[in-house]
């Protein structure tokens, strides 16, 4: 064998490596092993730990392909990985990951930004939750504001009903704000935006974070005042978490005492971006409506329905489409 054998690269142990879990991929996995330990290549560069004999446990095969995977990548989420995979603290490929010098217990698969931590509270697996926390895992709170669509491991237990999960990281100490964040948060607009952007990318654990810092630094009417900034559109923090689906950032939104019942340039409350988005578990979320307000939501909904309804009409007239 050459010196193409390494997991990303397209020698025989890199494809069954990276082709699954089957039995019968594991079996062709051992072979390949020995044949690499009866032959080594010539460089070591992939730190093979000594205990070959150890590698007829499927589980140990599984965290040599995850460690092949993330070496061949460049990337260090191969512990992200394992939970994805189903795996936990009991086996021995998250050990075996665990004890490679310089892993990163916070890494972020490159698709979809997921973590360890967030893996752990999206299946609602606390003890899980709890073992990678005593390990130094954080909310991803940085993590996730470098992704569209951050899975912040409050949301995810928020948005999965894990309310155990919710009530172990809530009691997480927050880490201390950046210098950049806390430059922002001197002024009430820079706040006020810094707190939409973060209901908008569903960060619950950016949330939290200020909210903790505004406790012991701001006074109440700053906190509400901050609470309520207009943004475009005059739309609250809480507009933009219930127009994004951000269940986690409406329920701390709504444990700091924000108002849900704060009216946007067009006179809409955050349930009409709820239900005009279709996100049911916010919906139930949010207090009810008053009778005067549910039916002005409802006549909203009907007049959207019939503009987009004449707008479509009015495409297929210009088109010709409408036989008149």
């Amino acid at each position: 064998m050459t010196g193409r054998w390494r997991g990303g690269s397209a020698g025989p142990l890199g494809i069954a490596l990276q082709a699954g879990h089957s039995e019968d991929n594991q079996q062709v996995v051992r072979l390949l092993l020995e044949h690499v330990l009866r032959n080594p290549p010539a460089d070591d560069r992939t730190g093979w730990p000594p205990a070959w004999a150890e590698y007829a446990d499927g589980a140990a095969v599984q965290a040599e392909r995850l460690r092949l995977a993330a070496r061949a990548a460049n990337d260090n989420a191969s512990l992200s990985r394992a939970y994805r995979h189903g795996l936990t603290s009991a086996s021995t490929a998250v050990q075996r990951l665990l004890e490679l010098p310089g892993i990163d217990i916070d890494a972020l698969e490159p698709i979809g930004g997921w973590s360890a931590l967030a893996h752990a509270a999206s299946q609602g697996d606390a003890p899980e939750v709890a073992f990678l926390l005593s390990k130094g895992a954080r909310g991803s709170a940085e993590a996730s504001a470098r992704v569209r669509r951050g899975r912040d491991a409050l949301a995810e237990a928020f948005r999965g009903g894990h309310n155990a999960v919710v009530e172990l990281l809530l009691a997480t100490p927050t880490c201390a704000p950046s210098e950049e964040e806390a430059l922002a948060w001197r002024k009430l607009n820079t706040t006020g935006r810094w707190l939409g952007r973060a209901a908008c990318l569903d960060s619950a654990e950016q949330v939290r974070k200020w909210l903790v810092f505004a406790e012991s630094n701001k006074s109440p009417q700053e906190r509400s005042e901050a609470l309520e900034y207009r943004g475009s559109d005059r739309f609250t923090a809480m507009h933009f978490a219930a127009r994004h689906g951000s269940i986690a950032v409406v329920a701390l939104l709504l444990r700091a005492s924000a108002d849900p019942f704060a009216k946007d340039v067009y006179g809409k409350f955050p349930h009409h971006y709820a239900r005009l988005y279709r996100h049911e578990a916010v919906l139930r979320l949010l207090p009810a409506l008053s009778p005067e307000q549910e039916e002005q939501l409802t006549n909203d909904e009907e007049r959207a329905i019939r503009a987009e309804q004449e707008r479509w009409r009015r495409m297929a007239a210009l088109e010709g489409l409408i036989w008149m």
